[in-house]
């Protein structure tokens, strides 16, 4: 929880006004104050994409060894050039939804 105007931390507070720029926020209340999104899940996630990623290119460069010879290398490239439109789609979602959060707590 922070303050709408300045972003001072106002968790534990004694009284509720925000000693750095002295704007009154309700505890009770989320639209006057603000609450920093999280984080964490998108970045697990993208995490996890880029461990998927490091996975396909191993596996292309051990059918390479091999030859080529195999529909599964073309299904794994498939399968490569899919997960990058997959994370490049994600990113952009999680863009525009921070761009929308910032927008709509913007005092």
């Amino acid at each position: 929880m922070r303050c709408l105007s300045c972003r001072y931390d106002l968790r534990e507070l004694a009284e509720d006004r925000c000693p750095e720029c002295g704007r009154l926020f309700d505890p009770e209340d989320p639209h006057t104050f603000y609450t920093p999104p999280n984080r964490t899940s998108a970045i697990r996630l993208l995490l996890l994409i880029l461990c998927c990623h490091i996975a396909i290119i191993w596996a292309l460069f051990a059918f390479q060894r091999a030859g080529w010879r195999t529909a599964t290398a073309y299904g794994l490239i498939g399968l490569f050039a899919l997960s990058w439109l997959g994370t490049a789609i994600l990113l952009g979602v999680i863009v525009r939804r921070r761009r929308r959060e910032a927008r709509d707590t913007v005092p």
